[in-house]
């Protein structure tokens, strides 16, 4: 059986250091069958561009402010059937899309989530855990660790349903939702 393509997107990052780490932290990734598409702005250092890899796409998208218009801008770009958030202030572990897609396809789940998120502070460099509330309503998942269907995407873009959250996604009602605890393999570089 063929593996889906998987499309990973950034949808901007204001450190250089933190999405070119992003970047080789996806090229390290052991799945076969993906893409990265980055959303940079024109102020972006360009040596960042000159990257040649055939799996990563750039977008310059200066005039897309808001971060719900460039995440759907990087969906519509999407070749993929599965979408992987791939924020560049976090650090995946190189099965996290492997996993992603595990935990969706032997689900038949349409998005999913950690339950648990590791946050680095590089001030002091301690570690802590947020656990997120699945029993809230409405029920507000962290955007930087999300992976769905690009279907679902289709059905319920950001500009238009998520009120302008930029680090939580409100489930779409009706979605079936996959909570899973590999926390071992995201690790959030900011503070919740």
């Amino acid at each position: 059986m063929a593996l889906p393509l998987v499309s990973c997107i950034i949808p901007s990052s204001k450190k250089k250091s933190h999405l070119t780490a992003a970047i080789q932290n996806f090229l390290s990734q052991d799945y076969a069958n993906c893409e990265l598409i980055v959303l940079i702005d024109d102020i972006a250092d360009t040596e960042i561009i000159e990257i040649n890899q055939p799996l990563i796409t750039f977008y310059r998208c200066s005039l897309l402010n808001d971060i719900s218009q460039r995440r759907d801008f990087a969906c519509e770009k999407a070749m993929g059937t599965i979408i992987v958030h791939w924020d560049a202030d976090a650090w995946r572990a190189k099965d996290w899309i492997t996993k992603q897609v595990q935990f969706l396809l032997g689900t038949a789940g349409d998005i999913c989530s950690l339950q648990t998120i590791n946050c680095y502070n590089d001030t002091d460099g301690a570690m802590t855990t947020i656990n997120i509330a699945t029993d809230q309503v409405p029920l507000l998942l962290y955007t930087p660790n999300l992976s769905y269907l690009k279907s679902l995407w289709d059905k319920y873009p950001f500009q238009e349903t998520q009120d302008q959250l930029s680090d939580y996604f409100v489930l779409p009602e009706g979605s079936k939702l996959i909570i899973h605890n590999y926390s071992l393999g995201f690790i959030s570089l900011k503070q919740l």
